[in-house]
């Protein structure tokens, strides 16, 4: 019986330790926006943002994209990973009305005549600007 609370002690403390260290690799321009699931989504805080349609999800209906390169800024962390939203979304591990939710600067633009008026996902026409 002594045995088993000693490794569940040390189960513990070495949880603590993980969960700690995670905690400090965020730095102070991090803002948590709130939680998705298991995870708890931080958005990097910037004064420049370079111009360009950043997409960061397609459905059958729609295209999601900021209207700027950001979507870098947004990662998803727990106790064991750190997940971009490009990511998290493709892998479906989170959904995109739950990003939304957050996240109210996502764009929705119907996918109908999509790629006929815009740049095709993955490429960009950059240009700096403050934001």
């Amino acid at each position: 019986m002594r045995s088993f609370l000693i490794a569940i002690l040390i189960g513990l403390a070495i949880g603590f330790i993980i969960y700690n260290n995670n905690k400090l690799e965020l730095q102070e321009n991090y803002n948590i926006l709130g939680k998705i699931g298991h995870y708890t989504l931080y958005k990097y805080e910037t004064d420049y943002c370079a111009t360009a349609l950043d997409v960061i999800y397609e459905d059958e209906q729609n295209v999601y994209y900021f209207t700027c390169i950001k979507s870098e800024n947004y990662f998803l962390k727990n106790v064991r990973e750190t997940i971009n939203i490009k990511d998290a979304l493709q892998t479906k591990l989170i959904h995109i009305n739950d990003l939304i939710k957050l996240e109210p600067n996502i764009i929705i633009h119907p996918k109908e005549n999509w790629y006929n008026s815009h740049i095709p996902a993955g490429e960009y026409l950059i240009i700096y600007s403050k934001i």
